[in-house]
């Protein structure tokens, strides 16, 4: 499959100040500094920890949601994190996701792959149709989309399977 990103955030850091003015509310107030290159160097290692025979994806999964805590405008590594937690099985978090990165870039032909995979995975198969369509739409050419679908979506989960099938009876240029 595909690449893919999800989000969650933590507090990196807390405010704290020595003002005896300050109140208990203002202690619970975080801040994260935000930093794009770093968000795009932990992007890269978390797509790193995804290779080879000895993958990580706990470890993939940490490093995308530090990247999005940094730059959560960083669509690429909001996609890997929503395709990680897709193969982690959290379907309902990587749908989440993958819906908030279609938002931001709604072109996004791995995020449409992505997500209609979860949809598929979720027995959404209306919904997966419709994002495996606009997968291969996003394609220069329509026959070279489809043809990436049926490479790319080889799950043999009968609800992914029907999806890709309905996907390609029925998807137009």
């Amino acid at each position: 499959r595909p690449p893919g990103n999800a989000e969650l955030q933590t507090p990196t850091s807390s405010r704290r100040s020595s003002d005896p003015s300050r109140s208990g509310a203002d202690d619970l107030e975080t801040t994260v500094q935000r930093d794009p290159r770093a968000a795009r160097r932990l992007n890269t290692q978390g797509l790193q920890a995804l290779v080879g025979p000895h993958r990580d994806l706990n470890k993939a999964k940490r490093l995308f949601q530090e990247a999005v805590q940094l730059d959560p405008e960083l669509v690429e590594a909001l996609n890997n994190l929503g395709d990680v937690c897709g193969i982690l099985e959290d379907y309902k978090t990587s749908e989440a996701i993958l819906t908030k990165v279609l938002t931001m870039a709604p072109k996004r032909r791995v995020a449409h792959g992505n997500l209609g995979y979860v949809e598929a995975k979720l027995g959404n198969i209306d919904q997966a149709e419709f994002h495996f369509c606009e997968y291969i739409r996003a394609f220069d050419n329509f026959d070279k989309g489809t043809s990436k679908l049926k490479g790319s979506f080889t799950d043999p989960d009968p609800h992914v399977q029907t999806a890709v099938d309905l996907t390609l009876a029925n998807c137009k240029p």
